[in-house]
């Protein structure tokens, strides 16, 4: 009897087929953090976001307030290469007070995360991002940075710059492009004066990226390119800071400080426009108010705009597949990227449309650009 019964049994399992899991199948399924940007010990601003890539699929109702920590000060001293010791700092609450942040999935798969603090983070504060092993993939396996051992989590350390300084990366910060000719003086265009206004503690909402002409038909380093902004007439632009980046590598390639003449003309707009090569005075541009030497790049690239508190308060990306996210922990880009246009057209907002925080519904390509005119 005893034999029929094992008999019976190695019949039904070798006639389904089945190839029990090895244990590499099942390591292989435990989600890992692939890269976080900005990389660790990296000094970042107090405005900055944060992108995560996963290895693996997660299941977003695992995202909960324990599943992903942004605390002040230097965690690394835990034991978290521990994966038991771990769930006891997660047990006894010993991480403390979570930063307000908000998450949102840039892909249909769950495996690249956007998170962006709720509120400004603390200047001159250490702080500790740590994916716990609370997060799960689909198919329910917990986050393990170390297959094959108790589940670790993830940790890495950031340095928060001052308020007013968003700081680029670890590494020195490129020297701003100073003016090579102050507004106002003969053959700029200048519009005709304005009564000015005192700049606001935050430009947000106030003034955005309104035309970006960045491949010439001729040479787009030789004084034809520009920038145009746009905010209330006569709206003081002291310490605008525009930063131009890498859409293949997050880097910036170029950045222009305006200084404290500049203003926005009658109509609101400004112009800041290439000097030619080899020229302190002179640019193709016809109608400007601010020289600077900058090269933007052809897409898919950004551009990013900040207030002269530091805060980020509009950005432009063009051209599909550029980065998510430039080194300084920033976004780029809103929403969808604007089409990548042909030499000689120029990126434009809508002509009176509302800014809807889309860059591929809010800009046109426009033939002939018009710098200087809405």
């Amino acid at each position: 009897m005893h034999r029929l019964v094992v008999f019976g049994l190695i019949l039904v399992v070798t006639g389904c087929g089945a190839v029990p899991p090895t244990m590499s199948d099942s390591l292989a399924q435990q989600p890992q953090v692939l890269y976080v940007m900005p990389d660790n010990q990296w000094k970042i601003s107090p405005q900055s976001s944060f992108f995560v890539q996963f290895s693996q699929p997660i299941d977003p109702t695992s995202l909960t307030p324990e599943g992903i920590f942004l605390i002040p000060g230097d965690e690394s001293h835990g034991d978290f290469k521990n994966g038991r010791e771990f769930e006891k700092y997660l047990t006894e609450n010993k991480l403390g007070g979570n930063h307000p942040m908000s998450y949102e999935w840039l892909d249909d798969k769950h495996s690249s995360l956007l998170i962006q603090p709720q509120t400004p983070l603390v200047a001159n504060q250490v702080y500790s991002m740590i994916v716990t092993t609370r997060i799960f993939s689909e198919e329910k396996f917990p986050l393990n940075q170390k297959p094959g051992e108790s589940p670790v989590p993830y940790l890495k350390l950031y340095e928060v710059g001052e308020e007013t300084t968003p700081i680029t990366s670890p590494l020195e910060n490129p020297d701003p492009i100073q003016p090579s000719q102050d507004p106002g003086e003969e053959g700029t265009g200048e519009d005709s004066m304005v009564e000015t206004t005192k700049s606001p503690t935050s430009l947000k909402g106030l003034l955005i990226i309104n035309e970006l002409l960045y491949d010439a038909n001729g040479s787009e380093t030789d004084g034809e390119v520009f920038i145009e902004l746009k905010g209330e007439p006569g709206l003081s632009l002291e310490g605008i800071k525009i930063v131009f980046i890498n859409g293949s590598d997050g880097k910036v390639t170029d950045t222009i400080v305006l200084d404290q003449e500049a203003l926005a003309g009658d109509e609101g707009l400004f112009v800041v426009a290439d000097l030619k090569t080899g020229s302190a005075t002179e640019t193709l541009v016809p109608l400007y108010h601010f020289l600077a030497n900058f090269d933007p790049q052809n897409g898919p690239d950004c551009v990013q705009l900040f207030d002269g508190t530091g805060a980020m308060i509009d950005s432009l990306a063009y051209g599909v597949g550029s980065i998510v996210m430039a080194e300084n922990g920033l976004v780029c880009g809103e929403t969808s990227p604007a089409p990548d246009v042909p030499a000689g057209q120029s990126l434009s907002r809508q002509t009176g449309a509302q800014d809807t925080d889309n860059n591929a519904s809010d800009f046109i390509a426009n033939t002939p650009p018009s710098p200087g005119n809405d």
